[in-house]
C-alpha cells in the first residue's frame, strides 16, 4: 500500500540547511512530501522551497518548487513510479534543496547538495 514519506527542510542560525531524513526509504507508488520547517519559515518569512532530483527517471517529476505567491507552508509532493530499483541501501537518486527568498532567488548559504543533500532509496522492509 502507498505510504506518504515526509521531508523537513530545516534551518536555525547558523546550523546547516538540510533535509531530515536525509535518506527517505520510498516503494513503488509512494509519494514523498518535502516541507520547510515551522521555524525556518518563521526566521525567513516568504522563503520559498526548490527541490531538484539528480535523476527523475523513477518519479513524476524532476523539479519541484513553490510558485509566486503560493503559501511556504504548503508540502511538495513527488510520486514514485512503479520499477524502483530494489536492492537495499542503493540510492535511487539524490536531490539538491534550495531555500529561496520570495522572488525565487536561492538565498546564499541555504543550499544542500552531495553530502549535505538528502538521498532517496529503496523501502525493503
Amino acid at each position: 500500500m502507498p505510504q506518504p514519506r515526509p521531508v523537513v527542510l530545516h534551518y536555525q542560525n547558523s546550523s546547516a540547511f538540510g533535509p531530515v531524513p536525509k535518506k527517505v526509504k520510498v516503494a513503488a507508488n509512494d509519494t514523498v512530501h518535502f516541507q520547510i520547517g515551522p521555524a525556518t519559515r518563521a526566521q525567513i518569512p516568504g522563503c520559498r522551497l526548490k527541490i531538484t532530483l539528480h535523476d527523475a527517471q523513477f518519479f513524476d517529476a524532476g523539479v519541484l518548487e513553490h510558485a509566486a505567491g503560493q503559501p511556504n507552508d504548503q508540502e511538495l509532493v513527488l510520486t514514485v513510479r512503479p520499477g524502483i530499483p530494489t536492492t537495499p541501501n542503493q540510492v535511487i537518486t539524490g536531490y539538491k534543496c534550495e531555500l529561496l527568498d520570495a522572488g525565487g532567488v536561492p538565498i546564499p548559504g541555504l543550499v544542500s547538495d552531495g553530502t549535505t543533500g538528502g538521498d532517496i532509496i529503496p523501502d525493503t522492509a
